[in-house]
């Protein structure tokens, strides 16, 4: 029997200091792993770190020759002007105008003034088309990016003076006032509420040229015009896709609207 309680003690320590060993490497393998991950993600931390500071500056590489590229072709394009002899030199400014209306299409420039000015100068027909093929261009890639994901495009619509054509997607109507060679006035109707006039020409864009009505903005374009008869095109989008812009009635009613309540 005491032969018996031996073997027994000595199995009990034997347990005991293999246990102790066991529960010693578990703990050191737990703070392996625990150590191996807080490398792991201070490694992590320093690769997104070293990422977003590459972007950042990227960021700024970008917005500053941006800014050049932009004084560039602004002086090239002003030199172009301030020697215009025909319509041999508007060739050439249309081909600044239209890289300066491509490469910033998506920032908020109102380059409208410099379309009109630069067909008021041209007397060729086909000049003029081409000129006014760059503005739709540009109006076209405009409307295509901020009504992708959740925005309205009527599509090409034809109107005539005197025509109320009603967008019930959008609960408004174009009442068209007037249409000429190169242009249509229109107001808008919402809610029996008229807004506008507004003239239309071919160097309108939707990021710039547009109303803001509620949590959409509103641009109409036009496609072509005739005597009688234009083309026009209604997009609405968010927004905020494009840049509030100082509106002191909005700025007033907004003022109101706080006061009274």
């Amino acid at each position: 029997m005491a032969s018996n309680d031996r073997a027994w003690k000595a199995i009990n320590t034997i347990v005991v200091a293999l246990g102790g060993a066991a529960i010693t490497a578990a703990i050191s393998y737990v703070g392996i792993r625990a150590e191996d991950s807080r490398q792991a993600t201070v490694e992590t931390n320093k690769q997104v770190s070293t990422l977003v500071d590459i972007l950042s500056k990227q960021k700024d590489l970008d917005l500053d020759l941006g800014m050049k590229m932009f004084g560039l072709l602004m002086n090239s394009y002003l030199k172009q002007g301030a020697s215009a002899k025909g319509n041999a030199n508007s060739k050439d400014q249309m081909v600044l105008l239209r890289l300066i209306a491509l490469n910033f299409q998506d920032v908020p420039i109102n380059l409208k003034p410099l379309f009109e000015q630069l067909d008021g100068q041209i007397t060729d027909p086909g000049q003029k088309e081409d000129l006014r093929e760059i503005a739709r261009d540009v109006a076209r890639r405009q409307a295509y990016r901020v009504t992708f994901d959740d925005g309205f495009d009527s599509g090409p619509t034809k109107v005539k003076t005197g025509d109320k054509v009603p967008f019930p997607n959008l609960a408004i109507e174009i009442d068209v006032q007037s249409v000429s060679q190169d242009r249509v006035v229109v107001t808008l109707n919402l809610d029996n509420r008229i807004i506008g006039p507004f003239d239309v020409s071919y160097f309108d864009m939707p990021i710039i040229d547009n109303v803001k009505l509620g949590d959409k903005r509103v641009s109409l374009l036009l496609l072509g015009a005739a005597a009688k008869e234009a083309e026009v095109r209604l997009i609405a989008f968010p927004s905020a896709l494009a840049m509030d812009r100082f509106d002191i009635k909005e700025l007033t009613q907004q003022l109101r609207a706080r006061n009274s309540g």
